[in-house]
């Protein structure tokens, strides 16, 4: 593979390489292509001086796009990306909803092929109820007959359920990952992950390799929210992810469904509350 550098970088590879920098992150990158003219290589090859004169810009996240290593990540997370047989999309490549969000990812990770909308999230508790999992089959598959794409994140319990019951149904799902596109979490995941590829798309704003930390969960929710028309959220405590997304899904002007669970039971609290 030929070596990159700045002078010849294309722009997808110059979006990549600010994308995986850990010290910038989607509203200062944002900030920056706006200072910048849209153009990443100027972002990349500007002074210390003109990038540190945009708001909200400081000295370590000059110095991680000055790095000398960015170079070398980049080439590799080029193959890495070909490796998974995955890819990197960019600017309308992401799906319109997304694109209206203050803080979009200026890319995505891809594997599969992202189905058109309309897209509606399900998400929940990771240990349902009996009752929730009934709940969650039913809605996620009348949900998917009708020409829905069902949206969540592949974790445990109903994320799971709901991304299941649209495959089942011969639907459409997404699933967005608070991880790397390569780290399958949790591993029992693992045959889900490759029909949602084969049949959907699985997501990701991470680079290849990274894990799942408290930081990456919140920001892979506004992604299942921002994506939506509306997010459903079936049996959830008070506090947690779902709870997180149905907040970041308000702020975002998506509709907040809940489905009532048990007066008696803990977990459809958050549930309740929404209502």
């Amino acid at each position: 593979m030929r070596m990159m550098s700045f002078e010849n970088l294309g722009k997808k590879e110059a979006l990549l390489t600010l994308n995986g920098l850990s010290k910038l992150g989607p509203i200062s990158t944002r900030r920056l292509l706006e200072r910048f003219d849209g153009c990443p290589l100027r972002i990349l090859n500007a002074s210390r001086s003109s990038l540190l004169s945009v708001r909200g810009v400081g000295n370590a996240m000059v110095e991680s796009i000055k790095s000398p290593l960015n170079q070398r990540w980049v080439e590799q997370e080029v193959r890495n990306i070909r490796k998974h047989q995955a890819s990197f999309i960019v600017e309308d490549q992401i799906p319109e909803p997304l694109r209206q969000l203050y803080d979009c990812p200026i890319g995505l990770y891809q594997k599969g092929t992202i189905p058109p909308g309309p897209y509606v999230s399900v998400v929940g508790t990771r240990v349902p109820s009996a009752y929730a999992q009934t709940a969650c089959r039913e809605i996620s598959t009348e949900l998917a007959k009708i020409g829905f794409c069902i949206v969540s994140g592949m974790a445990r319990g109903i994320d799971g359920i709901a991304h299941e019951s649209a495959l089942n149904a011969g639907g459409k799902t997404i699933a967005f990952l608070g991880s790397g596109i390569d780290v399958i979490y949790p591993p029992e995941h693992l045959h889900l992950y490759r029909r949602i590829s084969e049949q959907g798309a699985v997501l990701s704003e991470f680079p290849i390799g990274r894990k799942a930390d408290r930081g990456t969960f919140p920001m892979r929710n506004r992604l299942v929210s921002g994506i939506s028309s509306g997010v459903v959220v079936i049996e959830s405590g008070i506090t947690g992810g779902s709870m997180i997304t149905a907040r970041l899904a308000a702020e975002q002007g998506r509709l907040v469904f809940a489905v009532p669970g048990r007066i008696d039971q803990s977990s459809s609290r958050g549930s309740h509350k929404l209502i």
